[in-house]
């Protein structure tokens, strides 16, 4: 629309460059209206955090890991979904990207462990059998020296026995190639806490086999790009 007023136009240059993502888009961005629908909606989000983070909107669901030959359940993954009074359903895709800009995801991570904390020390108290439960850990924790010993504490607190909660840490995780040797310590530190460590996603793209020898994980989950190649020899071989 070149005959917006230029306060406009440098508005949405502005707004579809900083929408751009450069890992992943590189080259030019034009703007849309739908860019304003997003930060809308995105700026709402932001205003509704803090209370939902208090009222419990926020829910978790544990995903059953079932064994292969045992056929019995041997773990679990927290999932988050937000179930807001009258927002509804908002789905992870709507809030976790912008939770991982802003850097609201720590707290929401935060969250989350304390839930499967006290869902583990309910386990106990009801002599029922208890199970690893693995929680996502974003990359922006490791900006921060000393962020594991929060939820240590909080493991602590509910009594929590080693070994029965794994963080779980994405591929991008290796997106920053000098947080390496952070991640490094990291993941032993977590194993000093009691913490297994898991890497998700391997295979989408990042990382390599290289990293595995650098970063002491303790579970390797393989992308289903990797999986999608199990009915031919090769894909056999590389899995």
């Amino acid at each position: 629309e070149p005959g917006q007023e230029i306060a406009i136009l440098q508005d949405r240059a502005r707004l579809a460059s900083q929408s751009r993502n450069p890992d992943l888009e590189p080259g030019c961005v034009f703007y849309d209206d739908s860019l304003t629908v997003e930060l809308k909606m995105e700026e709402e989000l932001n205003s509704l955090f803090a209370g939902s983070i208090e009222n419990h909107d926020f829910q978790v669901y544990l995903q059953p890991k079932v064994g292969l030959e045992s056929r019995v359940l041997e773990g679990a993954e927290a999932l988050v979904r937000w179930k807001h009074p009258k927002r509804g359903i908002i789905y992870p895709s709507d809030f976790i990207p912008l939770f991982e800009r802003n850097g609201k995801i720590c707290k929401l991570d935060l969250y989350v462990f304390g839930v499967v904390c006290r869902i583990i020390s309910s386990w106990e108290k009801k002599g029922k059998a208890v199970v690893p439960v693995s929680v996502n850990l974003s990359r922006q924790h490791f900006a921060e020296e000393d962020f594991l010993e929060r939820f240590a504490d909080l493991a602590q607190q509910y009594h929590v026995p080693a070994g029965m909660i794994e963080f779980e840490l994405t591929e991008s995780i290796f997106f920053e190639n000098h947080q390496i040797n952070r991640v490094g310590d990291a993941i032993k530190r977590m194993h000093e806490l009691g913490f297994a460590c898991s890497l998700d996603d391997f295979g989408s793209g990042y990382s390599s086999m290289t990293s595995l020898n650098q970063l002491p994980f303790d579970t390797l989950k393989l992308d289903k790009s990797l999986i999608d190649y199990i009915e031919n020899f090769r894909g056999q071989q590389v899995i």
